[in-house]
């Protein structure tokens, strides 16, 4: 038995699979065809079934005369074999012919699970960027109209400052003499707030603010006094309150439990007396550190009082510092600015659902890598800076390190290290950009802690560096915070995904300097770090 083996143009439905249009290929057109399908000389016959784009099969279409419509149909170059007539005119089908069938359904059938996969994502990512860019524009005129970001606060680098900000900020909000002008307003409210927190709590207080207690001679209000943070008294009523104020410090040992005897010896002189401690949310004591009678958060206490505070008639620059010092409180909690109910509702639409899914999946990720390429770029520019310098001491004996710290662990969520440059022999001084809890700090640093009085050769260093850098301390000369935070710090890695190199720069840039300018001061300060005796 022979085969003979014709050829046709197929067209499969994209959405079931099946064939939707078939054409015959004439054999004068078969060459023409095969040239166009890319057909191998493996192949002489085209036997095998072969995919065509829409240009391909338009140009075999127009070979044949076929109209075809190659937006809902994938077309395929196939061929059949069939049995020539035999002695009694029976034909039989040819093997080849369902084989190749076959292996194109099979191809079609991937091919369209992933379009349609392809295409559920494409139009996932589309709802949610629209839906993202309408609410995205509604937030951008409201900033343009609040300007809730511009905030002095943050600018000073004071946003986490408990000892240069908010410590001293509330003292002055609280003390009846404070620089606000405003006598005994905000104690007063803070007094209420104080008596609504022990009626719901059934804590044993007994004083209530009354009309006559608005005398503010009557009252003391004092900063850091005994290692209290803030301490407010007044004689005649006979109350004494402590408020004890962590940002991001830990507690130290029995520190609650100190406090409180500390008040408890002064029973005699105060009937009412009150430990109120302040922290932002999820912030508290551990078990060993005591317990006040009172615990405040900045987000669910003090930024209510301030807003029962701005319905009273202020002056325009005080509600303003009102309004900022609320507007910093928020930046404890790390909610995002479009955090919103517009936002909220657009993921949770079920066709939204699981792309917004993969994408928290991904995120951490998306994070790490990020600040893999911060410090990569960092390195990159060290490096090359470094390699710039003209010093002969420095080229021949100091080099660019990398922290074991950031080396092995740059791609994770917490990693403690540096990139910096120091001597290759002896090194006492380490000069270059640290990561340190959720910031970035650049600067000297001692290879190990210092006692003062130093060298006169670092005194002599120290007097050249930047006078905006702080120290400095048993860890290091000095130091300069970089303002970018890196623990889930949206602006930071927005700059990092848009430009790493313009992140780094400016940060390595103030490190190369002082190698570039006081090459010889660096040398020997390293020198009398490392060989005391010499």
């Amino acid at each position: 038995m022979t085969e003979v083996i014709t050829h046709r143009l197929i067209g499969y439905d994209r959405t079931s699979g099946r064939v939707a249009v078939e054409y015959g290929i004439p054999d004068r057109f078969l060459e023409l065809a095969k040239k166009v399908a890319k057909v191998g000389s493996d192949d002489p016959q085209a036997v095998l079934c072969y995919r065509l784009d829409d240009l391909q099969a338009h140009d075999v279409a127009a070979a044949i005369g076929a109209k075809i419509d190659g937006d809902q149909l994938n077309f395929y170059l196939e061929g059949f074999a069939k049995a020539a007539p035999g002695p009694d005119g029976d034909r039989s089908p040819g093997v080849l012919a369902d084989v190749s069938r076959f292996l194109v359904e099979v191809h079609t059938v991937r091919e369209q699970q992933a379009q349609r996969e392809w295409e559920g994502i494409n139009d996932a990512f589309r709802r949610i960027r629209r839906g993202w860019e309408g609410i995205r524009w509604r937030r951008i005129e409201k900033e343009r109209k609040a300007s809730p970001r511009h905030n002095l606060i943050r600018f000073l680098g004071l946003q986490d400052s408990e000892v240069k900000f908010y410590s001293p900020f509330l003292c002055d909000l609280l003390d009846p003499f404070g620089s606000h002008g405003q006598r005994t307003l905000f104690l007063r409210g803070f007094l209420f707030l104080v008596s609504d927190h022990v009626r719901r709590n059934n804590i044993s207080w007994k004083y209530q603010w009354r009309e006559e207690d608005g005398d503010p001679a009557e009252w003391s209000v004092l900063g850091e006094r005994e290692k209290i943070d803030i301490s407010i008294r007044n004689r005649k009523q006979r109350i004494l309150v402590y408020i004890e104020n962590k940002i991001r410090a830990g507690f130290q040992d029995r520190q609650l439990c100190r406090y409180r005897e500390r008040l408890e010896r002064r029973k005699q002189d105060y009937d009412h007396r009150l430990l109120v401690l302040l922290t932002p949310r999820g912030h508290g004591p551990g078990p060993d550190d005591g317990k006040p009678d009172i615990h405040f958060t900045y987000e669910d206490d003090i930024s209510r009082w301030i807003t029962t505070l701005l319905g009273e008639p202020l002056p325009i620059t005080l509600r303003g510092n009102l309004v900022q010092y609320q507007q910093a409180i928020s930046l404890f909690s790390g909610d995002p600015p479009m955090a919103n109910q517009e936002l909220i509702e657009l993921i949770a639409a079920r066709e939204n659902l699981p792309c917004a899914w993969d994408i928290v999946g991904a995120i951490d990720q998306v994070e790490q890598l990020l600040r893999a390429r911060f410090w990569d770029s960092v390195h990159k520019n060290l490096v090359q800076d470094f390699g710039d310098l003209t010093d002969p001491e420095l080229k021949a004996g100091w080099s660019v390190r990398v922290s074991k710290e950031i080396e092995i662990r740059k791609n994770l969520l917490k990693a403690d290290g540096g990139i910096y440059i120091s001597s290759n022999e002896s090194a006492a001084l380490h000069l270059g950009v640290w990561q340190e809890g959720q910031r970035i700090y650049y600067g000297v640093k001692f290879c190990s802690p210092q006692q003062h009085p130093l060298p006169a050769e670092v005194q002599s260093l120290q007097a050249v560096l930047p006078p905006e850098w702080e120290g400095p301390d048993e860890g290091w000369l000095a130091w300069h915070d970089s303002g970018y935070g890196i623990w889930r710090q949206e602006e930071f890695l927005l700059h990092v995904a848009e430009d790493a190199l313009a992140v780094s720069q400016p940060i390595t840039d103030c490190v190369i300097r002082i190698l570039r300018d006081h090459p010889k001061k660096v040398v020997e300060a390293n020198r009398a770090l490392a060989h005391p005796a010499l």
